[in-house]
């Protein structure tokens, strides 16, 4: 079962960590912008700060485009 949340926060990453962290999740779930290392350096990039604060597993999903 799939279970969808909407959470608001001061921005995605610290969104999507602090929802990981309330319910009994096994998994995170991203979407990446593809594989040029710019977009994937950034300190904005949610991908990457999502990676480094997450508890338990991220998986990555790349964009079509950029792979």
């Amino acid at each position: 079962p799939v279970n969808v949340q909407i959470t608001y926060a001061r921005t995605p990453a610290k969104g999507i960590l602090a929802e990981s962290r309330t319910g009994d999740n096994d998994l995170i779930v991203v979407g990446s912008h593809g594989r040029h290392a710019r977009s994937f350096l950034g300190r904005d990039d949610v991908t990457l700060q999502v990676l480094v604060g997450a508890d338990r597993p991220v998986l990555v999903v790349p964009s079509e485009e950029g792979w």
